[in-house]
């Protein structure tokens, strides 16, 4: 019964602050990290309760197309197509080998078939050798990019197409390291190598009429750090909406959504009546201070949460409800498509030329 009433003001919620999906002229789409889905030992905090599954869900086919990251087994996540039902599909990366540092997590994506359509095109991003050599190694530090190193989580990229419009995506969870020092700078380099050769990409797939969206976890410390300058730099739109908090403790930057556009591919106004991008709050929605006490003996019966009292099970509550959900907020943007017109002109251009 709890779930019920749960899932109908869930929906309520987020109909409130997410437009709702049409058939034509727009495409929405998000990203969302899903903190250790599907992970194994679940760090101590035990396994996600069922109904969470359903209110994941409810988030998901609230778009048409969410790229999804940390995800580790997959038993977990056909449930969630199970709930979702037949009209959804998704595609994944193969898991990160944890021999070669990566931690078992796969990037995902997920979307609406009435709406999305895959194209049968999607792998891991390997950046060319003459690529992988950074200021960094050239000065002999062993643990940032060198000639020829590869991504701890490599960005996996796919093709799909809606209405007519073909378009590219690229999903990336980039190595966290560290605020200062060189682990941030490995960061930095990882980024400015991948958003410099999605740049290309997507100035390729524009002339084409098709579209290249990046999005992702970047975690990006602060909006005037050097990764969103170099998104903008590279001619990236990064809605403004989106250069807030997105995480649940509302303290870091981190997931980020950033396209090229073309008023005859697609375009993104940043004003209008309805909003056209955003951060989900759902710690605002669901799991809130006040459903603590509804949820405290599931917390307790875990292994982090035995044996807490009463002041340490309500801390503990809101590090568990992460575990639950996600430390992430959705963030999703919307833009406009032009297909139709575009299709028609080209068509009647190539009649000319006939």
């Amino acid at each position: 019964m709890r779930a019920v009433r749960t899932l109908k003001g869930l929906r309520a919620r987020l109909e409130a602050v997410i437009p709702p999906k049409e058939a034509q002229n727009t495409l929405l789409f998000a990203t969302w990290n899903l903190r250790d889905f599907g992970r194994a030992d679940r760090r101590g905090y035990g396994p996600r309760l069922e109904e969470m599954l359903f209110y994941i869900a409810e988030v998901l086919s609230k778009f048409d197309f969410v790229a999804v990251q940390e995800v580790h087994q997959l038993n977990e996540w056909l449930e969630i197509m199970e709930i979702l039902g037949p009209d959804y599909g998704y595609i994944c990366s193969e898991a990160e080998d944890e021999f070669l540092g990566g931690s078992g997590q796969r990037m995902m994506f997920v979307f609406d078939r009435r709406k999305v359509q895959f194209v049968n095109s999607a792998g891991e991003i390997a950046l060319p050798n003459t690529l992988g050599q950074s200021e960094a190694a050239e000065h002999g530090a062993r643990d940032l990019l060198s000639k020829g190193k590869q991504f701890s989580r490599p960005p996996y990229a796919a093709h799909f197409c809606t209405q007519g419009l073909r378009f590219s995506t690229c999903t990336a969870h980039f190595n966290y390291g560290a605020e200062i020092g060189d682990k941030l700078r490995q960061r930095m380099q990882e980024m400015k190598q991948v958003i410099g050769y999605f740049s290309q990409r997507a100035d390729r797939a524009l002339k084409e009429k098709s579209a290249m969206i990046l999005l992702g976890d970047f975690n990006i410390v602060y909006p005037g750090h050097q990764v969103m300058q170099l998104l903008e730099d590279e001619g990236f739109v990064v809605p403004e909406v989106l250069k807030t908090r997105s995480n649940y403790r509302q303290n870091k930057f981190y997931d980020q959504i950033a396209f090229k556009t073309d008023p005859a591919v697609i375009a993104y106004r940043e004003e209008g009546k309805e909003p056209n991008a955003g951060v989900v709050k759902l710690f605002e929605m669901i799991l809130t201070e006040a459903d603590a006490e509804a949820y405290m003996p599931d917390a307790a019966e875990t292994p982090n949460g035995a044996r807490k009292s009463d002041p340490a099970l309500c801390s503990y509550y809101r590090d568990w409800k992460t575990y639950q959900l996600s430390d992430h907020c959705p963030v999703w943007a919307r833009v406009e498509i032009n297909t139709a017109k575009t299709y028609f002109e080209d068509l009647e251009d190539q009649l000319r030329q006939e």
